[in-house]
């Protein structure tokens, strides 16, 4: 082997200590997991209202850097004005989650109907255990469109539960 071959072979070594070293320290710091009572300040409300307790939350990572965060809680009902009015959420009239995993909504107004995948029922993103949504009988729905269809925060408040 030359020199020339044997130079360059140690640099591309080098290199990808390099790019080993640097994926291994920046990757968990910008994937960290934000504990659920931190993101729900960061997604949901800040300040956290008094009476939130029980937060739990699931987090998706999609393709092209999407996450898609999951939240359930118990709240006191004098509390949940303090979420809805910190962003311009609107009541949906019409909404459903089926079993396969779909939840759909009549996109404010405008007669057709949006969706997207929240969990799938068996396969590579089931629900966690304490996602009953299916479940949950006569719950008020609220959306808060960020910017279009892929950036939607939604709030599904069960007074019984």
């Amino acid at each position: 082997m030359t020199q020339k071959h044997k130079g360059f072979i140690q640099i591309l070594v080098l290199f990808f200590i390099i790019m080993y070293l640097v994926v291994g320290i920046v990757t968990p710091i910008v994937n960290r997991r934000l504990p659920p009572s931190e993101a729900f300040s960061k997604f949901v409300c800040r300040p956290t209202p008094k009476s939130v307790t029980e937060i739990k939350m699931d987090r998706k990572i999609r393709w092209q850097g999407w996450h898609r965060y999951v939240f359930h809680f118990k709240i006191d009902e004098e509390d949940l004005s303090l979420i809805l009015n910190s962003k311009p959420f609107k009541e949906v009239s019409e909404f459903e989650y089926t079993d396969s995993g779909l939840l759909s909504w009549e996109y404010l107004g405008l007669g057709s109907r949006q969706g997207f995948s929240l969990y799938t029922q068996t396969g590579t993103s089931p629900a966690p255990e304490w996602f009953k949504l299916q479940n949950w009988e006569n719950p008020k729905v609220y959306l808060y469109m960020v910017s279009d269809i892929f950036r939607v925060r939604f709030l599904i408040y069960n007074k019984e539960l």
